[in-house]
């Protein structure tokens, strides 16, 4: 296992990298200063990149820590307190008016909507942490998830998971008017698409199930607003990292795809995506990150073209248009 998340999860910090944010572990003088159930930063051997964890278990004799990935992952547990630091402010997510300071969206003729910097950014330092809209989880609703479940083993649905589906029903019970709205905004390919097969079946087989399932009224339901947010999550969302689910993010959605991107990114406190500058940035600067994961982007262009038919666009990065990468 790796600590990807497609479309790709960036790292946090360098073990070599010095920075004012993160405290450093304890000097050997110092008793321990962590304890079960401490959140920190640890170093997973699988990149040697710190990743936010959870203290499970305290070797003070060894000076060695068992801790818990939050991704679930089993492997590279033990570390020792020379690996770990304490998370620092900038995995809590910022005000939308903070980020608004840092970065803005403006038209690209190439791309369309996309994210820029607002002012300078020095390599490692975070451009911004944001909250997400909605986590789509199966605990949000689990009679839905669970007739949704049934519906996908009679006859799978042409994506191939339930995960779209469930987030586009939960998103028009769970929010507001105005956060439905911003992920109607988000981009599709086919604004205009219909309701297609997977929507109308589903939608149907709604009909005969308890108010409870939905909680709502099968008919105040739009099949054609349901389709569009369907596509929206398809094409926004990132994986949840700790269990089945999305989640989708407002600003972070706007951020567009480069094989050499110049942001990378990790997970902050709940859910929070934390975004960090790969690259010196200067003001107006594009904000790209990787929707492939790390081991794709090794890869020769036309596979990774291939890949990014996922998201129904033709990358034209400097990496692609090399004529030998």
């Amino acid at each position: 296992m790796t600590k990807d998340v497609d479309p790709a999860e960036g790292v946090a910090l360098k073990p070599e990298e010095k920075s004012k944010d993160v405290t450093p572990a304890e000097d050997e003088s110092m008793e321990p200063r962590w304890k079960v159930g401490d959140r920190v930063f640890a170093v997973w051997a699988g990149n040697s990149c710190f990743y936010v964890s959870t203290v499970a278990e305290v070797d003070a004799k060894n000076r060695k820590l068992v801790v818990t990935w939050d991704d679930a992952d089993m492997s590279h547990r033990t570390v020792s307190f020379d690996q770990v630091k304490e998370p620092a402010d900038d995995t809590i997510a910022w005000s939308y008016s903070r980020i608004d300071k840092r970065v803005t969206v403006r038209d690209s003729t190439a791309k369309g909507r996309c994210l820029f910097t607002n002012e300078a950014c020095e390599p490692g330092k975070v451009v911004f942490v944001e909250k997400p809209l909605l986590v789509a989880l199966p605990a949000l609703a689990p009679k839905l998830w669970e007739k949704l479940q049934q519906l996908h083993e009679a006859q799978p649905l042409n994506l191939g998971t339930i995960t779209f589906h469930f987030a586009a029903m939960i998103t028009l019970t769970q929010l507001d008017a105005a956060s439905v709205g911003v992920i109607m905004d988000k981009y599709v390919p086919d604004p205009d698409e219909e309701p297609n097969e997977d929507v109308t079946r589903i939608l149907s087989s709604m009909k005969d199930s308890p108010e409870e399932v939905l909680k709502c009224k099968v008919e105040d339901l739009c099949p054609k607003k349901l389709q569009r947010l369907v596509s929206a999550w398809r094409y926004n969302s990132f994986g949840h990292h700790k269990e089945d689910g999305l989640v989708l993010y407002n600003r972070i959605s706007m951020c567009s795809h480069s094989c050499d991107p110049t942001c990378c990114w990790s997970y902050g406190e709940e859910d929070a995506f934390v975004l960090r500058a790969r690259v010196a940035l200067s003001d107006s600067d594009e904000l790209t990150i990787s929707y492939l994961q790390d081991e794709d982007l090794l890869k020769s262009t036309a596979v990774r073209q291939l890949k990014l038919q996922n998201w129904k666009f033709t990358c034209s990065c400097p990496r692609c248009d090399l004529k030998i990468d």
